[in-house]
């Protein structure tokens, strides 16, 4: 696989309807609560240059314990399956921090909470920065959330590649993992 960034969603109907769940709630699938595991999979695909599937990473949230019995995975996840994965993380709430890491090079995941992302928390991945806008891959390709205040733009509707305005990431993203390939 060439070294170049990879999109999946959580809904794509390969993986949508497969269980996510510690509580037996049928409810609970990859389409509907793994957000976190296919963002980092789009992260570990690129630095690790071969198919990394939604499936694989939320099978390691589900065995190591990090999915949680309501919400979805829990923020320790992002840490040790970068571990497990031998990529880097830094977690940091520091935006600058997070500007220079992805003009750098690295790729971010953050968890929003409400807003324009999600009415509750949810995973993306930041691919690029271009001034006040941020590139963003979002796992829920149709995202019905994103709203019409010019703050979130999509290029093509229902892709999951969009741009978000930083102000938006500074008011609703709670706390980000830059992930880069580990050296050595």
């Amino acid at each position: 696989m060439a070294n170049k960034l990879v999109y999946y969603s959580q809904k794509d109907k390969r993986w949508s309807n497969l269980s996510f769940t510690i509580t037996g709630n049928k409810k609970q699938t990859i389409g509907t609560s793994a957000c976190g595991p296919t963002a980092f999979a789009m992260a570990a695909s690129y630095f690790l240059r071969r198919a990394v599937l939604p499936t694989e990473v939320a099978k390691f949230a589900l065995d190591k314990g990090y999915r949680t019995p309501k919400k979805g995975t829990e923020w320790e996840f992002i840490v040790a399956a970068s571990k497990y994965y031998k990529l880097g993380c830094i977690q940091t709430d520091a935006w600058r921090t997070v500007q220079k890491a992805l003009s750098g090079g690295a790729l971010v995941i953050a968890t929003m909470g409400p807003g324009h992302l999600t009415s509750v928390g949810h995973f993306i991945l930041m691919v690029g920065v271009s001034g006040k806008w941020v590139h963003v891959f979002d796992p829920n390709h149709n995202n019905k959330k994103y709203g019409n205040d010019g703050l979130i733009k999509q290029i093509v509707k229902n892709n999951g590649k969009i741009s978000v305005h930083l102000s938006v990431l500074q008011k609703e993203a709670r706390q980000y993992w830059i992930i880069t390939k580990m050296l050595g």
